[in-house]
């Protein structure tokens, strides 16, 4: 009789994550999706948190061109949060890199920021 239960939920169990893998509506893939360092990081807006690690990143950009546009965010969140930025300065160059905050509030460099897209 516990052999029929416990067969019985592990099926009702399986059919329902199925179930609920399949209700998920499938969304256009960026090039990180199959990037194997940001296939697990999560697409972000820009909410305070991630302004304050864009102002430290642009602080490292070895450039004197303002920003024209952030292309990409992405976030991982691991001891602390990782925030990996894509940008697009005025002159037209695009630069990238990845800022830690960890769980004491401090924004740091995690990889210098580098030119050249995210995710190329």
């Amino acid at each position: 009789m516990v052999k029929l239960l416990f067969a019985l939920s592990i099926s009702i169990f399986a059919s329902l994550g199925y179930a609920a893998e399949k209700a998920m509506p499938e969304e256009a893939m960026s090039k990180c999706d199959s990037d194997a360092k940001y296939a697990n990081w999560q697409v972000t807006k820009i909410t305070a948190d991630v302004h304050q690690a864009l102002n430290r990143f642009m602080q490292n950009i070895n450039s004197s061109s303002p920003l024209k546009k952030v292309l990409e965010v992405r976030a991982l969140n691991e001891d602390g949060r990782y925030i990996a930025l894509e940008v697009e300065l005025k002159n037209g160059e695009v630069w990238h890199g990845t800022i830690h905050h960890n769980p004491r509030g401090d924004y740091l460099i995690d990889s210098i920021p580098q030119q050249g897209k995210l995710c190329p």
